[in-house]
């Protein structure tokens, strides 16, 4: 008994002493190597990944629609903007109708900066929407009092806009003047609907002002994925997709 206690008291020392002596680097040394063109492909590694290359390829090059013209992201509106903004407004609008819960009037937003790339006027691919939408956002939808709503529009007036569907809002300098929701001025006293990203819900952006809804529902829909289901269903009926500028954001 008293060799085992023994024992157990030198291993505790051993240990002890070993966590108080961590390894150092006693010494490093490096080179540059330079990526030119006296490296060579390994023809055995590209004959592996050949046929997934060939598959991604033949996925991301399909073409799922034409635009009438070159879509670009700007502010305070741009053509894009709207465009993706109205994907995202009827995605949340069909999910209201389906769970019986359009009880509240609705809008959306689309960060600008979100848009990284234009669609191209002609052939659309899917390789060219995932240039656009890079992220793995998904749309949500929240329940906001018209207060947050309010603080959600003088926000967007002094970031000189963003993507926005549904609504229409005229500023004074980044004075807020009038905003229309479904047509109609906007009540502080009434709760509204915001589609947007989870990116945006949660407070990216600095739209913390939408961070703490009524309460917040995931559609379970990738906002990219709603793009393209939308450019297919237009392809389908022979439609090409377009968008214009509309007056949505006015500044005076």
């Amino acid at each position: 008994m008293k060799l085992n206690i023994l024992i157990a008291a030198m291993l505790f020392v051993i240990y002890c002493n070993a966590c108080k002596q961590p390894y150092k680097v006693k010494s490093y040394s490096g080179e540059n190597v330079s990526v030119d063109s006296s490296f060579t492909a390994d023809s055995a590694m590209d004959s592996f990944i050949k046929p997934y290359k060939e598959n991604i390829a033949a996925k991301m090059d399909r073409i799922i629609g034409i635009s009438e013209k070159e879509l670009q992201a700007y502010k305070p509106e741009s053509a894009l903007s709207n465009f993706v903004s109205d994907v995202i407004q009827q995605k949340a609008n069909e999910f209201l109708i389906s769970n019986n819960a359009d009880s509240l009037s609705l809008l959306t937003l689309m960060n600008v900066k979100g848009l990284r790339a234009p669609i191209p006027k002609g052939d659309i691919s899917v390789r060219n929407i995932f240039e656009l939408m890079p992220f793995e956002n998904e749309i949500v939808i929240l329940a906001l009092s018209g207060d947050s709503i309010e603080a959600f529009f003088d926000y967007l007036g002094k970031i000189r806009g963003d993507g926005i569907a549904g609504a229409s809002v005229r500023y004074s300098g980044t004075k807020t003047i009038e905003v229309l929701i479904d047509g109609k001025p906007m009540d502080r006293t009434k709760n509204y609907f915001l589609a947007t990203s989870d990116y945006l819900a949660n407070g990216g952006d600095y739209f913390g002002m939408i961070m703490n809804p009524i309460y917040r529902v995931s559609i379970n829909c990738n906002l990219r994925d709603a793009i393209i289901e939308r450019i297919e269903q237009k392809n389908s009926t022979g439609e090409m997709i377009t968008a214009e500028v509309e007056g949505r954001i006015i500044f005076n």
